[in-house]
């Protein structure tokens, strides 16, 4: 199994500035990210530079540990501004990878 290594030093540079609560360009940050139902099948999520990376760096960290129930929550209470559809990001390794 190949271990996930982010080679990108500038991706982890926006991913801390966003931890500290600082935008890409070094103002405070305005992180913006929503879910909606877009029908019975679909969820639309969408957000801000700021609000799309912080989705990502928590997609990355989830690789990286590659820990079975490791999981973040986006709901009303947590990073969403507007949540329609509570979502769930969770590390599944592949069934043939077992």
């Amino acid at each position: 199994m190949r271990k996930f290594e982010p080679e990108f030093k500038q991706l982890q540079e926006i991913f801390h500035s966003i931890e500290k609560g600082q935008s890409i360009n070094g103002s405070a940050s305005d992180m913006f990210l929503e879910t909606k139902t877009v029908d019975a099948n679909s969820v639309l999520i969408q957000g801000n530079v700021e609000g799309l990376l912080y989705l990502a760096e928590c997609a990355v960290k989830l690789a990286q540990a590659q820990i079975k129930e490791k999981h973040f929550h986006f709901d009303a209470s947590s990073s969403l501004d507007n949540c329609e559809t509570e979502i769930i990001l969770k590390y599944q390794s592949a069934p043939w990878e077992k």
